[in-house]
């Protein structure tokens, strides 16, 4: 049956839907919408059609405009565990698999096989790296291609083919040398590349997939239907069990994770020989937002892109921390003070959603009453809204 399509009362089917949900993956209906000004409301997703989305709010069934929603995030939502290979692209986009070794394909080329969407041909220009193994992360980004191998040699250079051999052109004493090397030896490749926008509205999947679509539709069958580039014109589109859906960013150009940014500037006291850096939670997050982790006490300062109107994060004291942990949480727009929380075992929660304007973003834990003892904060969901004027 399709969306539009129902033989039976709405709110019957609707029901039904969310116990058949329930026992595919226990809470698999239930999502974290972030809204316009990124507001987030936990909701029972019911469906998805291409102008808005059905949820249960208040045992109450309702309707909101696609365009009234920025992002969705399924609230048991898990960071990816690759088992095998995968390919990045430029533009963000990821797919588990494995290469596909097709000697009739020109250099500039290459092959993958994937789970359901099966074999797909992408151009060297758009690969930021290709992980063969098990290896959790790319070489890290140089001037050059890098390649590590299976023994943890490294090369660097110009890659040229990523057949079978994979080539590349190093430069040695007596000049250029192209190197073949068996793929069966090669861990990782990261490549030299220019990151690119993203098209369309981008989908995170259970099996770690990250990929952008031209539709999707959720139906009633727990089946999601979605159409992406990766598709044959004609083709129908392909059909995934609901349970495998994780995210959904509607509009790529209006949200920013802040983990996406490197700090500008981290500040601590003198007497402070040793200031980390912000941590990472969870690098490969649903959406990107992954939680930060600050270590204070601690100034840490970001330049924000241009039109960056409202941060957002829910603020919290690890368990392991709020025995000792008390500072004050302060953040600055352009050395203004716009949020400002005394966070300690009696206030360990604070949720934060304001205006931002400037290009500095300043978030400071000073030094509370216990001194600097376990005065650790995470930030969760932490975003900015970018709304071109």
């Amino acid at each position: 049956m399709c969306i539009q399509c129902f033989s039976f009362p709405r709110v019957l089917l609707m029901s039904c839907l969310l116990l058949i949900g329930s026992a595919a993956r226990a809470d698999s209906n239930e999502y974290l919408l972030i809204r316009q000004h990124l507001q987030i409301q936990r909701i029972t997703l019911a469906e998805i059609n291409e102008q808005s989305l059905v949820h249960l709010e208040n045992d109450r069934w309702m309707t909101v405009d696609l365009d009234q929603c920025i992002a969705l995030l399924a609230t048991d939502a898990k960071p990816r565990s690759y088992g095998g290979g995968v390919l990045i692209l430029t533009d963000g986009q990821r797919f588990p698999g494995q290469p596909v070794v097709q000697p009739t394909h020109p250099d500039d080329e290459f092959s993958w096989s994937h789970q359901w969407l099966g074999q797909i041909v992408v151009s060297l220009q758009s690969i930021e790296a290709v992980l063969f193994g098990p290896t959790l992360r790319a070489p890290e980004p140089g001037d050059t291609d890098v390649l590590l191998l299976t023994n943890g040699d490294r090369f660097e250079g110009f890659l040229v083919s990523l057949g079978d051999p994979v080539v590349i052109e190093i430069e040695t004493e007596s000049g250029e040398e192209l190197v073949d090397i068996p793929r069966a030896n090669v861990e990782a490749v990261r490549m030299v590349a220019h990151r690119t926008s993203p098209s369309g509205r981008r989908v995170w999947f259970r099996d770690g997939t990250v990929m952008d679509v031209t539709s999707l539709l959720i139906g009633d069958d727990g089946l999601l239907r979605l159409t992406s580039r990766w598709h044959s014109a004609g083709t129908k589109p392909a059909e995934i069990e609901r349970a495998q859906f994780d995210a959904m960013l509607l509009d790529p150009q209006r949200l920013l994770p802040l983990a996406t940014l490197s700090p500008d500037r981290i500040e601590g006291p003198k007497t402070r020989f040793i200031i980390p850096e912000p941590v990472k939670l969870q690098p490969d997050a649903s959406l990107q937002l992954s939680p930060l982790e600050f270590n204070g006490p601690i100034v840490v300062r970001y330049l924000l892109p241009p039109d960056c109107t409202r941060f957002a994060a829910q603020a919290m004291i690890p368990d392991d921390a709020r025995h000792w942990a008390d500072f004050e949480l302060i953040i600055r727009g352009n050395d203004e003070v716009l949020f400002s929380q005394r966070m300690n075992a009696i206030h360990p929660r604070a949720d934060i959603n304001i205006p931002l304007q400037g290009s500095e973003l300043t978030i400071e834990l000073t030094e509370g009453a216990n001194g600097p003892i376990q005065d650790r904060l995470i930030l969760n969901l932490p975003m900015l809204l970018i709304e071109p004027r």
